[in-house]
């Protein structure tokens, strides 16, 4: 899929930390409006939508997978990342 917010990039989509290789992590980007991605260890994309770098983000579930807040303000890159939980997820942590 590609991506546009700063700078364009194509990433592979991801439903959680399983779809994505070694190095990488499944991420919802803040303010992307697009479907979460495997974003490699080397990626700057830049922050669309996020003044100074800084991300507002709050950790919840989605079924099994925890949204965890995800900032990287070294490479711009900031949302949340999707992990699965195989115990379950509440209140935005894996059980």
């Amino acid at each position: 899929m590609l991506f546009r917010s700063d700078h364009a990039f194509c990433a592979a989509t991801c439903s959680d930390d399983r779809d994505c290789a070694v190095g990488e992590r499944c991420v919802t980007l803040f303010d992307a409006m697009a479907p979460a991605a495997c974003i490699p260890s080397t990626l700057s994309i830049g922050c669309a939508g996020s003044s100074q770098g800084v991300c507002d983000t709050q950790a919840n579930c989605d079924g099994n997978v925890a949204n965890l807040p995800f900032s990287d303000s070294a490479r711009g890159i900031c949302g949340w990342e999707r992990v699965f939980c195989a115990n379950g997820c509440a209140s935005g942590a894996c059980m």
